[in-house]
C-alpha cells in the first residue's frame, strides 16, 4: 500500500484537477442516465489467485483463465446465468510465468519460461516462444512483443513475472518487435523506432482489429544527448499477410511524459512478498491497463502515475504536470477527447489506481476504474461508467474491492455485453455480467 505521503501527493493532483475548473476536462454537462445493468455476483476463486485473463465469446460468455497459489492453471466459463464450468489444464511452474492470456473462443495462451503454450479444444500445443515478453490474441492470430538488444537478437528472460520485489524484468531493452506465432515458429511482422536514438524499454499491443494493431510502448533517450526524457508513445500499424515483408510502423505519437522520478512502466509491478506467505502481491500502479478499440477511436487508459499528457484537443488549456486525464479518446493520431474517470463529487483524497476499457459497439467504451476513496487508503471502490458519443454515463458502484489491483479485469463480446471480474475483501474473486439496456 502506498504511504500517507504518497497518497497525500497524489490526491492533491487530482484535487488541482478536478478542483481548480467549474467541470474537469471533457465533461459533457449532466451525465445520462447508466447504459447497463449489473448481474449478480458469481464467486469464481475462494482466494485470490497469482495471474488472470478475461475474455468474452461470441456464444455469449464469459472465458476466464488463471493460475492459482499452487501453480495450477484453470479454464473456467461462465454463462450469463452465473453457472461455472471449471477445468483443470494442468500445472506450471509460477516462477516462469511471464504472460497469460484466454481468447474470445476459450483458447488458453501462455508464456512460461521460454516456452509458448495454447490449450484449445484440439489439445496442448507447445512451441519455442523465441523470447516474446508479452502476448495479445486476435479472432486470427496470436502477437507478441519481443525484447532485442542493437544487433536484433532477441533478450532472454532469466526469470518470470513473479521475480521479486523492487526488480524488472527487462533491465535495459534497446529495441522491441512484433511477432506472430505461424505454426511452430514466429515471423516478425513490425519493428519499433529500429533507426532512432532512443531505447525502448517495455511495449504492450494493446488493441488489435482486423488487422491493424496498436501498441503502447515507453521510451527513454534520446542516447547520445542528456538529460534524458522518458515518454509513453502509440504506434499503429498493419499487419501484412504472411510471407511479406515487416509492416511499417506509423505513428510514434507522444501520449504521456513521466515526470521526473517516476518509475518505469512495466505489465505488473512487484510492490511486497509479504501480505501472503510465499505470495507476491502485485498492484498495476504504473502498467498499462487494457484499452480497447472500435474501426477508427482508440480509448487509452493513462498509467496510474504521475505523468504529463502530451495529447491535447484544441478546446483543452490544462497543464498541470501531475496526475493528467484518465482516458484519452483517439482518432488517426488526433485527440478527440479527454475524459476524468473520477467523479465529479469525488473528494479530493479519491485518485484512480487502474481503469480498464473495453469497446461496447461504436462509439461506446465499457470502463471499470478501480480507485482510493480515502486519505489513508484503507478503501478501495471500483465503479462502472460508459463512454457515450465521448461523453460519460452516469456511474455504478460495483462495491469495495481489496487492494491487489491487478486483478480487476473486464472483458466484452460483440453484442455490447461484458463482464467484470473483481477481487473481494473478504480474499475471494467474484465476477458480473454487464448487460446493455435496450
Amino acid at each position: 500500500m502506498n504511504s500517507w505521503r504518497d497518497l497525500l501527493v497524489l490526491g492533491c493532483s487530482a484535487a488541482l484537477l478536478g478542483g481548480c475548473a467549474t467541470a474537469p476536462v471533457g465533461s459533457q454537462g449532466e451525465r445520462v442516465p447508466p447504459a447497463a445493468t449489473l448481474g449478480r455476483e458469481v464467486e469464481l476463486f475462494a482466494q485470490h489467485p497469482l495471474e488472470m485473463s478475461v475474455a468474452v465469446g461470441r456464444s455469449g460468455v464469459a472465458h476466464v483463465a488463471a493460475i492459482t497459489a499452487s501453480g495450477a492453471l484453470l479454464h473456467l466459463v461462465v454463462d450469463q446465468d452465473g453457472r461455472v464450468d471449471r477445468n483443470v489444464l494442468g500445472e506450471v511452474n509460477r516462477d516462469d510465468v511471464l504472460d497469460l492470456v484466454v481468447g474470445p473462443d476459450g483458447t488458453v495462451h501462455l508464456l512460461v519460461g521460454t516456452r509458448y503454450l495454447r490449450f484449445s479444444s484440439a489439445g496442448r500445443n507447445d512451441t519455442d516462444a523465441g523470447g516474446c515478453e508479452r502476448i495479445t490474441v486476435t479472432p486470427a492470430q496470436a502477437l507478441c512483443s519481443i525484447a532485442v538488444d542493437a544487433a536484433g537478437v532477441p533478450i532472454r528472460l532469466s526469470g518470470g513475472r513473479f521475480d521479486g520485489p523492487g526488480t524488472t524484468r527487462i533491465p535495459r531493452a534497446m529495441k522491441f518487435v512484433i511477432s506472430r506465432f505461424e505454426g511452430p515458429a514466429l515471423s516478425t511482422v513490425a519493428r519499433l523506432e529500429p533507426d532512432s536514438d532512443w531505447d525502448i524499454l517495455t511495449a504492450n499491443i494493446v488493441a488489435a482489429r482486423d488487422g491493424v494493431v496498436h501498441v503502447l510502448y515507453l521510451v527513454d533517450g534520446p542516447v547520445s544527448a542528456p538529460p534524458r526524457r522518458r515518454i509513453v508513445r502509440l504506434a499503429r500499424f498493419r499487419v501484412p499477410p504472411s510471407n511479406a515483408r515487416p509492416a511499417e510502423v506509423r505513428g510514434g505519437l507522444d501520449v504521456w511524459e513521466l515526470v521526473p522520478g517516476t518509475e518505469p512502466l512495466v505489465a505488473a509491478e512487484p510492490l511486497a512478498a509479504a501480505a501472503r506467505s510465499g505470495v507476491p502481491t502485485f498492484w498495476r500502479r504504473y502498467g498499462l491497463p487494457e484499452p480497447a478499440a472500435d474501426a477508427t477511436v482508440i480509448a487509452l487508459a493513462r498509467p496510474a502515475g504521475r505523468a504529463y499528457t502530451m495529447l491535447r484537443a484544441p478546446q483543452s488549456s490544462s497543464a498541470f504536470l501531475a496526475d493528467a486525464s484518465d482516458l484519452l479518446l483517439v482518432r488517426d493520431g488526433q485527440l478527440l477527447r479527454e475524459l476524468p474517470v473520477r467523479s465529479e463529487d469525488a473528494s479530493w483524497t479519491s485518485f484512480v489506481l487502474s481503469t480498464l476499457v473495453a469497446a461496447a459497439g461504436a462509439g461506446r467504451f465499457h470502463v471499470v476504474s478501480v480507485s482510493k476513496d480515502d486519505l489513508l487508503g484503507f478503501v478501495t471502490t471500483a465503479r462502472y461508467l460508459q463512454i457515450i458519443e465521448e461523453g460519460w454515463s452516469t456511474p455504478l458502484d460495483l462495491g469495495r474491492v481489496s487492494d491487489r489491483v491487478d486483478l480487476a479485469k473486464l472483458g466484452a463480446g460483440e453484442d455490447g455485453h461484458a463482464f467484470v471480474v473483481l477481487p473481494a475483501i473478504d480474499g475471494r474473486v467474484v465476477g458480473r455480467w454487464i448487460t446493455p439496456r435496450q
